[in-house]
């Protein structure tokens, strides 16, 4: 991921990454919609904390909307 950059659309770019991995450990009580969500929001937290930003809390409407329903 070092050196890489984040696009959220073409007039905001962030980075660059200063990090080679992003790594994010979650156990899961149960397989449904809501938890991988939750592991989801985590990973994508992570990476954009890489970015040296915080993620726009419901960015492309996630959550509750895509990537799962």
């Amino acid at each position: 991921m070092r050196g890489a950059h984040l696009g959220i659309d073409q007039d905001d770019i962030r980075g660059p990454i200063k990090f080679d991995q992003a790594i994010v450990r979650v156990e899961f009580a149960s397989a449904d919609a809501a938890a991988i969500d939750t592991a989801l929001l985590a990973f994508f937290d992570e990476v954009f904390d890489k970015t040296g930003y915080a993620r726009p809390e419901g960015l492309n409407r996630f959550p509750p909307g895509p990537p799962r329903s």
